[in-house]
């Protein structure tokens, strides 16, 4: 189920920064959307990751370190 939860999540935000890139990209230029298509990359990382890490600490059970 946390794998199917994180595979929605992470393809939604896929999804979402290709709609937002081609519209900013229409509407102001290249730089802009390149700088908006970092951004969310760097974001959509730091879910994948986080997402992962947290179940490896539950994996190992370090529930205790979960906010």
């Amino acid at each position: 189920m946390m794998k199917i939860g994180s595979l929605h999540k992470i393809t939604t935000g896929l999804g979402c920064l290709a709609v937002m890139t081609m519209w900013i990209f229409l509407k102001t230029g290249f730089i802009p959307a390149v700088l908006l298509t970092i951004i969310c990359s760097v974001a959509i990382a730091y879910i994948i990751v986080d997402t992962i890490w947290r179940q490896f600490q539950r994996w190992l059970g370090w529930t205790q370190l979960e906010h």
